[in-house]
Formats: C-alpha cells, structure tokens, sequence
C-alpha cells in the first residue's frame, strides 16, 4: 500500500468520529438495506418447465417400475411416507405404513399396471406437483385369454429433501368415455 492510501483512511477515520450518531445510523441502515437486497437478487430461480418434466419423467418411471417388479412395489417404492391412496368402495388408507398393511397379503403377479400421464403441473415453488393421464389394467381370465381395464388417474406428487418426487395421493376411475357435453346437475 502507498503512503497516501494509509493517510486517507487515518484522515476518513478521524472525520467519521464527527459525523452525527443518526447520520452513523442511517449509514448502518442503508448497509443492511443493501445486504438483504443482494441476498434476495441472489435467490435460486426455478424453472417450472424443467420441474415439470422432471414430473412427468418420474411418472413415466413409476408406470416402468410398475411393469417391470409389479404394482405393490411400485406403489411402495414412490410413496411418501404420508401418502394416501382412494380405492372403490373404501375410506382413504392413510400412510405408507397402512398402504403397506393392505398390499401384505395381496398378490400383483396375475396383472400388470401401466399407465401414461398426460399431463403436469408444478407450483412456483415447486415442492408439490401433479400429474394426471390413462391407466390400463391387463390380466388372464380363468381361460387364459388376456383381458384389459382402462380409466383415468390423478396422482399429486410432493418434492422430497433429496430433489425426488413421491406421490403423496393416487386415485384413479375406471372406464373411459368421451365426456358428457352440457353436463347438467
């Protein structure tokens, strides 16, 4: 450092001891002011496309994993732990524990599961999304001719800590049909 350099902090030091307390003060604001402002430019942005095809893709996943080791393990394997599933005729089963207890004594190697989403939504903040598209259902009957169900399914999916998506409700309906136009109640 150069000596002028060193004379202008010693004589700015010597005049900050002049300036006012308030004045001291309003400096010391504006600083934090200037802190918090660059801090919050500095936020992450997020870029719902690229989360919503992380959904999708996921989904996409979840159906291939369904296919491949069966639906129980699919389900089990993406669930979050507070995951609630609709069956017909049944109160919603709340909890992968509950979920687990009810696939115990249940066999999925006679069907196979699939489905395709459609479609993708993510929040802004993009911890929770859903996705919704068509399922199929295929198995033997008693003469071993292959049979199929279809129908529709909504899945909301919540982000976990490690960037992952679980599903954290599944339902679904079955049969499709072109939609009713003029529905009226």
């Amino acid at each position: 450092m150069n000596n002028e350099f060193l004379f202008a902090i010693f004589d700015l030091s010597k005049n900050i001891k002049h300036i006012k307390m308030k004045t001291k003060f309003n400096y010391l604001i504006l600083f934090v002011i200037i802190i918090i402002a660059t801090l919050i430019s500095c936020e992450k942005k997020i870029d719902i496309e690229k989360e919503k095809q992380s959904l999708l893709k996921t989904d996409i996943e979840f159906s291939k994993y369904s296919e491949k080791y069966g639906q129980i393990k699919s389900f089990l394997h993406y669930a979050d732990e507070k995951a609630t599933i609709f069956r017909p005729n049944s109160m919603p089963i709340v909890s992968k524990k509950e979920i687990e207890k009810l696939y115990h004594a249940k066999c999925d190697t006679s069907f196979t599961l699939t489905w395709n989403p459609l479609f993708a939504e993510v929040s802004q903040s993009s911890d929770i999304g859903y996705t919704y598209g068509l399922w199929q259902l295929k198995e033997k009957n008693e003469f071993g001719k292959e049979i199929s169900d279809e129908g529709t399914y909504v899945t909301i999916w919540k982000k976990q800590s490690d960037s992952t998506w679980k599903w954290t409700l599944d339902i679904g309906n079955k049969g499709l049909k072109k939609p009713v136009e003029n529905f009226k109640e």
